[in-house]
């Protein structure tokens, strides 16, 4: 049954927030405002759907938990959503992540990632030829290794699911020199340095072509060595690019430290700089959908938030727990990003089936048997929700004047986890 896209938002369970902001839906025709909340505290709204904790530790499957969690924030029917079955099933299935410790969302999405895919794989229905993470997520990158001495060149595979670039080395190195570590960096420049030439230390390469005639001969002496060099290059590019910003380096033998240093990034981006010439152009073309943000100044603290794409609102949405507000694309470029998403560009395809932000919430219906586990539960409550003009928010100069957003009250029913 085909969900109408909408602005859901989550509530802040506890400090480990960073999974909350990797959920966000990236389409969205509308804004929720929030006016009080089921407990009189702020952030919190009458027309929440919350996931109780009251189900079966026997049955706890993240592929249901998230399938039913997105079919809830993509149905447009609540103003906020608190996940809970999914955080008690992230803790059961992924302990590492149990508790309020604070945890990296890089970390946590590579384990939420690699665990789907384990229970996708045993479905009745699974297919190889048809894996929705791998589709959506999964690249092929190809290292190139050329020995020096005779230019024979061997290749390998390997399949990537996100390409964590590290900082130019002029960051790396702790410097009370400011001009340095204030100086902004590019996210182009860091893909180069993913995908430079790289000289292996000294003669460590044993290379087939310079020991052929000693392995044909049945020769046991040790193996030739000689210097080599190697090189990364994308050989096959995925719908979704994630680009992990490694924002750590080491300062004495123990201690990481944040690099705050802001990373700049456009819109658009063309990867095939940084492909293998089997790559086609056409497919080297990416817009950006999605940003990570850590707020902070180390790793042991700080707050997730998002920046998201909505192509229904045609405006770009800042996600901070329950507080959901329309943004310009240059107040995401301003940000410090964390983790880039970025989609491949492709012809467009109007889709009719949209609806706009009030049909959203009168056509799409609440299937029991087919959109929750067995750990939801229903009630009826009456709720408001705000919308809010995003015409203002399209461009940098444009205008702060602020009208009363109209508003809409409905009977719906509210699901509970």
């Amino acid at each position: 049954m085909p969900y109408k896209p909408s602005t859901r938002t989550n509530h802040r369970l506890n400090t480990s927030d960073y999974f909350q902001h990797l959920s966000k839906p990236v389409k969205s025709p509308c804004e929720s405002r929030n006016k009080g909340g089921l407990s009189g505290g702020e952030g919190f709204s009458s027309s929440s759907a919350q996931l109780h904790s009251s189900f079966n530790l026997n049955n706890m499957s993240l592929w249901q938990e998230i399938h039913g969690l997105l079919r809830v924030l993509w149905s447009g029917k609540w103003a906020q959503v608190s996940p809970h079955a999914f955080l008690h099933t992230v803790w059961n299935r992924i302990p590492v992540f149990k508790g309020h410790s604070q945890h990296d969302a890089q970390e946590f999405l590579c384990e939420l990632l690699d665990k789907l895919e384990d229970e996708v794989s045993l479905l009745p229905e699974y297919s190889h030829h048809s894996n929705i993470l791998a589709d959506t997520f999964q690249g092929q990158l190809i290292s190139q290794v050329t020995c020096l001495k005779c230019d024979n060149q061997s290749s390998t595979h390997e399949p990537y699911l996100d390409l964590s670039l590290e900082f130019p080395d002029r960051y790396q190195i702790t410097s009370s020199n400011t001009n340095v570590s204030n100086a902004s960096c590019q996210v182009t420049e860091m893909l180069t340095k993913f995908t430079e030439i790289e000289m292996l230390e000294g003669p460590i390469y044993a290379c087939e072509f310079c020991n052929r005639k000693q392995v044909e001969a049945g020769d046991n002496k040790p193996s030739i060595l000689s210097e080599a060099c190697k090189q990364l290059l994308l050989n096959k590019l995925p719908p979704v690019l994630r680009l992990h910003l490694k924002r750590f380096r080491w300062s004495g033998r123990y201690h990481r430290e944040k690099i705050s240093t802001h990373v700049s990034f456009d819109e658009d981006l063309d990867m095939s700089p940084y492909c293998s010439d089997s790559v086609s152009w056409t497919s080297c073309t990416y817009r950006l959908s999605g940003v990570v943000v850590h707020h902070g100044w180390g790793f042991g603290s700080g707050h997730y938030t998002a920046y998201c794409w909505s192509s229904e609102a045609e405006s770009w949405l800042d996600c901070n727990d329950s507080r959901v507000e329309f943004c310009s694309l240059g107040d995401v470029q301003k940000s410090q990003a964390y983790i880039l998403f970025y989609t491949q560009v492709t012809t467009d395809i109007s889709d009719d089936s949209l609806a706009t932000p009030l049909e959203s919430f009168e056509t799409v219906p609440c299937s029991e048997s087919e959109s929750f586990s067995e750990n939801s539960l229903m009630v009826d409550e009456e709720i408001t929700f705000n919308f809010k003009n995003s015409d203002s928010f399209h461009g940098e100069n444009s205008s702060a004047q602020n009208t009363t957003p109209p508003r809409l009250k409905m009977k719906r029913r509210r699901t509970t986890f």
